[in-house]
């Protein structure tokens, strides 16, 4: 009897669990055996600087940092058995290649940010994001997806308007910061449980217990 179906069964397995399928970066599948080793397909990896990192960054530099960063077990398998930053980031990628982009991975691209990768780091961290917050000492300023929803509810907060960018490509709503909270409820209302990028990072967008 097959056990394809069991909770058991092998695609359930911690191994099979652990094999990158899809692109760290893009999420597009991957189609050869170093991508799939890599966790990132060619072309993301020439694009988005992971063939060559942003600075030199030596291990022993930044074990404190990565260990403040990471959960305990996702640091030993991290750190445990390499010797330099790029084998350190090389299971980074494909950690976060199987777990796809999302709050989770939040605390792999901040230590892949430490060992070098910043770029690639800030490129995931706008693709994990479907909302994006900005603040400023006066103003907080929110990208998000098209929403009728939210528009309607977005245009009743005070201070509210719109700035476009400065390639004329969309834009961006602009609120007086002292009514963050209500936008903060007006995301939430009209993006319930998105991932959502702010001055802290990733987060969800959820009410407070």
């Amino acid at each position: 009897m097959s056990n394809m179906n069991n909770a058991n069964g092998y695609e359930n397995a911690p191994a099979t669990l652990m094999i990158a399928v899809n692109c760290a970066c893009c999420a597009r599948p991957l189609l050869d055996a170093v991508s799939v080793e890599t966790g990132m397909g060619p072309v993301c990896r020439k694009k988005h600087g992971f063939n060559t990192p942003d600075s030199v960054v030596e291990l022993l530099a930044v074990v404190s940092t990565l260990a403040s960063i990471l959960p305990g077990e996702v640091y030993l398998s991290v750190v445990g058995g390499v010797s330099t930053a790029r084998e350190a980031a090389n299971k980074i990628v494909h950690r976060i290649a199987c777990l796809g982009l999302g709050v989770e991975v939040a605390p792999l691209l901040l230590a892949l940010a430490e060992l070098g990768f910043t770029k690639l780091a800030g490129i995931m961290t706008a693709r994990a994001a479907t909302v994006v917050i900005t603040r400023t000492e006066t103003t907080v300023e929110v990208v998000a997806p098209f929403s009728e929803e939210f528009n309607a509810r977005v245009r009743n907060i005070p201070t509210r308007r719109w700035v476009k960018n400065a390639n004329g490509k969309g834009g961006r709503n602009v609120i007086a910061a002292a009514h963050a909270k209500a936008l903060f409820e007006v995301l939430v209302k009209s993006f319930p449980g998105a991932t959502a990028h702010g001055p802290k990072g990733l987060f969800t967008l959820a009410l407070a217990a």
